[in-house]
């Protein structure tokens, strides 16, 4: 069984934590495969993770899952703080 980083809890027990939190906000269906996936890309690489999201759901939901994602899979993966910090700078802008 795949466990999220430094814990026990099974790695999918967060994607479907985070995916009931979208379904209950509203979200749609795309929204919750988005939710699903976001963590696939930086937790298994861009390269083959995006390539089957496009196959199985087109280009429209991978955008989703791409901006969703802290870091898209390739070269060094940034700090959590920093990731967060970028967000964070990016909404500030909205």
């Amino acid at each position: 069984m795949q466990t999220r980083k430094g814990s026990s809890t099974p790695y999918i027990a967060h994607s479907l934590s985070v995916t009931a939190l979208v379904l209950e906000a509203g979200g749609t269906e795309d929204d919750a495969i988005a939710a699903l996936l976001y963590d696939a890309i930086e937790d298994q690489g861009e390269s083959v993770v995006a390539r089957i999201i496009l196959e199985k759901f087109g280009p429209a939901l991978l955008a989703v899952v791409r901006e969703y994602s802290d870091w898209d899979g390739d070269g060094a993966k940034p700090s959590w703080r920093q990731c967060k910090e970028e967000f964070v700078a990016s909404i500030a802008e909205i």
